[in-house]
């Protein structure tokens, strides 16, 4: 009883100690940061008490200036300084808080150094010497020190410890010797870029001051540490290419882009880690490549990417730690060997998402809901149960992933663009792919991952594309057609066949746009079936190129066919097939292309054409036997065409056996001369001799 009693008594403290969220009163009254900007120059002024002061060069008119000013939550400042053009002179700023209370403030400019207008070249150590003697402290154009070629006579910047900004760029050419920065020890900002070429000797890139930049461009093969401890900002891109052993961004916040490589082996690259602590958004990308010792990548507070983050060729790279990233362009990951795991707990949105590395279990996108396209290639990853917010992805490939038995998505996933999924020969067996539920554009399988089940909606409402290339022929024809959950109507259907040897397709009823079959393969399917099929609404094409001896079926059927909605093409090459049926078949839309085969070698034609119930068609009948210098020697009649009462044209050549036309007697009267074609055939009677009654051969 006396503990419970003090378990209560702590409680009570506890709570009576626990900090209470205090109301927003609105009794500041401050300025919390002022700056002016005049053209590229950026000037941040001291704030101490009520004093606001900005320093400048002498010479410099700040006249026309722009300002940026922050005062306190819910506070207002008067004059508006958006409004003011003469910074020049002093003047009083009132803040007054939201509760009324007011702060009045001083503003004054004081003056430094001295302005140089225009481009400064300094092609000599003579050169340095005398613009150091000269004071000036900016520089209201581009510092060029160097030459292109001749000697390297410029072994120190010292003569230039003076200098603060410059307006524009700076650029060091090669005949500069010095191996590090110091004398630019005071240069706090540079308008332009800070471009450094092929230094003999530069070992160092440190600028202890430097806090703006427009770009940075380090490309030296002897540059091995970059120190820019106060760099703040960079309106355009920070690109290094050399072989690093330290670089140092602990201030940096913004910048365009991010470039950081070096040669293409690495073996001079000795840096570990880069990371960017104050890094908060980028408006392009991350590029990190070629560092064959870099283990870690840490961008703690990246929010924002509106470019790529890439990452490549960093065979120990183990750790990329971007927790508060939400939104980037495209993230890839290639050729890192060592990296098991990548976790981006707070990414919303991705434009593309891709992975290629051989060790990598774990891809961890819990917040994820939307990519543009999702690529994973050779990764052991066992499932996709860590992409559990994903409402809607572009397209999705996976390849030769030989632990992902399984291809199924969160319940969250709604939308599928396209799903492309390719193994190879030996890459494992994958039993299942699982797009039910999700509004999928284009599925395709391909290769060994022809033989995985699939699971669907009875109405799919995408392209279902089976391709078992590239795999051999003698493994392809241990291939049957995926067994199908689902999938009774279908938007379309291109099946390439390569060798598959069983083409049942049992349970599709219906495909509202085309469908094409085709066997491209020496080894011709033994069995080939649409038992189901009810209705195409477009195009059905049927091209049986390549049939080989062991086809064992002779009758080509689709038993509950209906209707074709566009045109109908059937191929037929080879192999055994002697008959074409379709005994429910009332309609095609378009023309009706038929190749009947011809005798040749192995090659056996088609000797009866069943249909019993077609009265239209929208085009031309045609009936040829597929190459133009043989003939069918099978075919002797068109009864199978009885019912037929309406079609545009009628063309039939090189039926050798073909004497007998009585099975077009319903629709030879609603044809013109212009419209009957008979060349190559046993008999080739003209139209007035079948309206004459004349169908079979005399």
């Amino acid at each position: 009883m006396y503990n419970i009693i003090r378990l209560a008594a702590l409680a009570l403290l506890f709570a009576a100690c626990a900090p209470t969220e205090e109301p927003f009163k609105g009794t500041d009254s401050s300025v919390l940061a002022f700056s002016l900007q005049q053209g590229q120059s950026i000037f941040d002024a001291a704030i101490a008490g009520d004093l606001i002061t900005v320093t400048v060069p002498e010479g410099l008119s700040l006249n026309l200036a722009r300002a940026s000013v922050r005062v306190s939550e819910g506070a207002t400042i008067a004059p508006d300084p958006a409004g003011i053009d003469a910074w020049e002179e002093e003047r009083l700023f009132v803040v007054t808080a939201r509760d009324g209370s007011r702060t009045v403030y001083k503003y004054t400019v004081a003056r430094e150094g001295l302005v140089r207008e225009g481009a400064v070249t300094l092609l000599t150590r003579e050169d340095l010497e005398r613009f150091g003697q000269s004071g000036v402290t900016h520089i209201d154009g581009d510092l060029v020190i160097g030459a292109l070629a001749g000697a390297d006579s410029i072994t120190s910047l010292a003569p230039l410890s003076a200098l603060r900004e410059v307006v524009y760029g700076v650029t060091l050419h090669p005949t500069c010797a010095f191996a590090d920065l110091t004398g630019l020890h005071n240069l706090r900002s540079v308008g332009g870029t800070f471009l450094v070429g092929a230094l003999p000797r530069l070992e160092a890139f440190a600028l202890p001051a430097l806090r703006r930049a427009g770009g940075i461009s380090v490309a030296n093969a002897t540059t091995v540490v970059v120190d820019l401890p106060e760099l703040e900002e960079i309106s355009d891109a920070l690109e290094l290419n050399c072989p690093l052993f330290r670089l140092q961004l602990p201030a940096l916040q913004r910048t365009t882009s991010l470039r950081f490589t070096t040669a293409s082996s690495g073996a001079a690259a000795v840096i570990e880690e880069i990371a960017l602590p104050a890094l908060t958004e980028t408006a392009g990308g991350i590029s990190v490549s070629n560092f064959k010792s870099l283990t870690a990548l840490r961008l703690p507070k990246l929010r924002k990417m509106g470019g790529d983050l890439l990452c490549g060729s960093a065979d120990v790279l183990t750790f990329i730690y971007a927790p508060l990233l939400e939104e980037v362009a495209k993230i890839s990951l290639s050729n890192l060997g060592s990296l098991a795991e990548i976790d981006m707990p707070s990414l919303v949105k991705a434009s593309a998402l891709y992975a290629d590395c051989k060790n990598l279990s774990v891809l961890s996108f819990p917040a994820l809901t939307r990519a543009g396209s999702l690529e994973i290639r050779n990764a052991p990853i066992a499932a996709l149960n860590e992409f559990r917010s994903l409402q809607e992805v572009g397209a999705a490939s996976f390849y030769n992933l030989p632990k992902l038995t399984k291809v199924s998505f969160p319940l969250t996933l709604k939308r599928l663009d396209a799903l492309a999924v390719d193994y190879r020969t030996g890459y494992g067996a994958l039993s299942e792919v699982n797009v039910k539920g999700i509004q999928v554009g284009a599925l395709s399988l391909l290769a060994e991952a022809t033989r995985a089940k699939l699971v669907g909606d009875e109405v799919f409402a995408g392209t279902l594309k089976i391709d078992p290339y590239p795999v051999a022929a003698t493994a392809a024809s241990a291939i049957p057609f995926p067994a199908l959950e689902g999938f009774a109507e279908i938007d379309s259907l291109h099946v390439l066949s390569r060798g598959m040897l069983h083409l049942n397709m049992s349970g599709i009823r219906k495909v509202r746009r085309g469908a094409f079959i085709q066997n491209t393969s020496a080894n011709a399917p033994q069995t080939f079936q649409l038992p189901d099929l009810d209705e195409v609404g477009g195009n059905l094409t049927i091209n049986f190129t390549a049939m080989g001896k062991n086809t064992t079926f002779t009758a080509v059927r689709f038993d509950k066919l209906r209707r074709i909605g566009g045109a109908f093409a059937f191929t037929a090459l080879r192999g055994t097939p002697n008959t074409l049926s379709c005994p429910e078949l009332e309609s095609i839309g378009g023309d009706f292309l038929l190749s009947t085969c011809y005798d040749r070698s192995t090659y056996v034609g088609l000797s009866a054409l069943d249909f019993p119930k077609l009265s239209a068609i929208g085009g031309k009948l045609a009936i040829t036997p597929g190459h133009a210098s043989y003939t069918n020697a099978k075919l002797a009649s068109l009864d199978g065409f009885s019912a037929l009462v309406s079609v545009h044209s009628i063309d039939v050549s090189r039926q050798a056996a073909l004497v007998d036309y009585s099975g077009l007697r319903a629709v030879i009267g609603s044809l013109s001369p212009d419209s009957w074609t008979v060349s190559g055939n046993s008999y080739n009677p003209t139209l007035q001799q079948l309206q004459a009654g004349q169908w079979i051969k005399p």
